[in-house]
């Protein structure tokens, strides 16, 4: 395409002369297509192509030829040259070939002007020769030969300042020239910028997203120095602030740092504590009296129950089923299948605090009556069944049992004719009273107004939800079994279990009933 004002090449998309600046009157416009798709008839929107933008161009300029003797203006204005897209790969320019030129012309323009440099000083010299000898016979224009320029007055000085004056256009031609390889060189690096921009302005990164990451980059920077600032490194802490102290490397020569403040004790196990194992049947009565211990001596009982749950005494979450049970085989072959019923529940007759692990026999191997009499007097503190329970039947259990039961006080009501008043026995053995198996008693109970709690009810129960108005089956072991709680409305009965778990039942203390037989260790 050319102007057509100037006649000059320009480029495709051109939109004025950059000669004579005329603008362009046909501007390339997109083609369209010549049937276009029709939504109807293919299901889908067609795709119709547009024309790319007119893009910007950039302006670089042309080194000036040395050799050039006329004057072009066209040649000396600068080159524009259109910015390739991201995507293509950018022309290479000849801009090698015109620095090539540029310097073979000024290195030949540099070669005249030496020659010429030369041959006016030893002119020069020839010439004041001359003038020094007189001639007698040759005339002044006879010396000049007839290809000189210069006329015959014109002195020789004259032509060595010309010959200087060629020089010195000729080493302004090789600045020129290194002056254009510059100029390429700066348009390379140029485009090669232009190259880069252009591609991240391809990449559509929203503005937004760009500003907000700037923003967020600010943010972070703001905090840390402001977090920095005021930290005991910098200069707007705190008067009173020390720094963290950093107990050094130690050898073993140096005691450690003591923690500072109530910070939580280390719930590790002591050195000397028992082996942990799976299930309570596992371990030995020693090693159940020394956890014990452990639990009986813990700040809390939310503790204590921490210790259990280590020891696998409970389950994992800390509740009683029924099965943490271990045998017992008494001297006479009888075995009793002891249950864990609760953890720091008894009191010590001793007075050194509570029991570590209460556990209640789970099967009725042994069957006794209250007392061969209907009055008993003061209830279980002189009942038979007290009596031979902390003795005959003490005396059978096996050496380590033995050695690990402790003696617990026990609080019992009276009967009626003694007054209904409450008496605290110490007892190695012993069984349940009403309370500590059906748990406190709500309004609308039948000994609501007349029955003190002998105790609380152990965590075996409550877990199983075992209530005075709620299912009780998980009380049922097959067969009748004693309260030591007697009858607050007769002096001559006694509250018992029935074989399916029904509570609330009173018998006369000569029937025969089952004895969970209970202990503490």
């Amino acid at each position: 395409m050319r102007c057509k004002k100037c006649g000059e090449e320009l480029p495709e998309r051109a939109r004025f002369c950059y000669v004579c600046g005329a603008p362009v009157e046909e501007i390339p416009s997109p083609k369209r297509l010549e049937d276009p798709l029709d939504p109807l008839a293919v299901g889908a929107v067609p795709l119709v192509p547009v024309a790319r933008p007119p893009r910007a161009y950039m302006v670089g300029s042309r080194g000036v030829r040395s050799t050039v003797t006329h004057v072009d203006r066209r040649a000396s204005l600068p080159v524009i040259r259109p910015q390739e897209p991201v995507v293509e790969k950018p022309e290479e320019f000849e801009e090698p070939l015109v620095d090539e030129v540029t310097d073979a012309d000024s290195t030949a323009s540099l070669a005249a002007a030496r020659e010429a440099a030369a041959t006016a000083d030893v002119e020069q010299g020839e010439a004041a020769k001359k003038h020094e000898e007189p001639a007698d016979d040759a005339s002044p224009a006879e010396d000049v030969p007839a290809d000189e320029p210069e006329t015959a007055g014109e002195k020789p000085v004259d032509r060595a300042a010309s010959a200087a004056k060629a020089a010195a256009s000729g080493a302004s031609e090789l600045l020129r020239g290194a002056g254009g390889r510059l100029a390429s060189a700066g348009r390379q690096l140029r485009d090669g910028g232009r190259a880069v921009a252009d591609g991240f302005q391809g990449s559509r990164v929203p503005p937004a997203a760009v500003a907000g990451g700037a923003i967020a980059v600010a943010l972070i920077v703001i905090m840390v120095l402001v977090g920095l600032g005021t930290s005991w490194l910098g200069p707007f802490a705190a008067p009173d602030e020390e720094p963290p102290v950093v107990q050094p490397p130690s050898d073993g020569s140096i005691a450690p740092l003591e923690a500072e403040g109530d910070e939580a004790e280390s719930d590790a196990l002591p050195s000397d504590a028992p082996e942990v194992r799976d299930a309570v049947a596992d371990y030995s009565w020693a090693e159940l009296s020394q956890i014990s211990a452990l639990i009986a001596d813990a700040a809390s009982d939310e503790e204590g129950l921490e210790i259990a749950e280590q020891y696998n005494l409970c389950d994992a979450d800390g509740t009683l089923d029924g099965t943490q049970t271990k045998s017992v085989t008494l001297s006479d072959g009888t075995t009793l299948e002891m249950r864990v019923a609760g953890f720091r529940a008894d009191e010590r007759a001793d007075g050194e605090g509570v029991a570590g692990i209460t556990f209640i026999a789970a099967n009725p191997a042994v069957t006794r009556a209250m007392g061969s009499t209907e009055v008993l007097g003061n209830g279980w503190v002189d009942s038979e069944l007290r009596a031979w329970m902390n003795g005959e039947l003490a005396a059978s259990l096996p050496e380590d049992l033995s050695d690990a039961v402790v003696e617990v006080s026990k609080r019992t009501n009276t009967p009626p004719d003694v007054g209904g008043s409450q008496q605290v026995t110490e007892d190695t053995l012993w069984i349940p009273a009403y309370s500590e198996v059906v748990g406190p008693l709500g309004e609308g109970a039948e000994f609501y107004s007349s029955y003190d709690s002998e105790g609380d009810q152990y965590q075996l129960f409550s877990d199983a939800g075992v209530s005075w108005g709620g299912d009780t089956s998980f009380l049922a072991v097959g067969a009748n079994w004693w309260l030591r709680s007697p009858d607050r409305a007769s002096s001559i009965r006694y509250l018992s279990v029935l074989d399916d778990g029904t509570l609330g039942w009173r018998f006369r203390p000569q029937a025969d009933h089952a004895v969970l037989v209970s202990f503490c260790v």
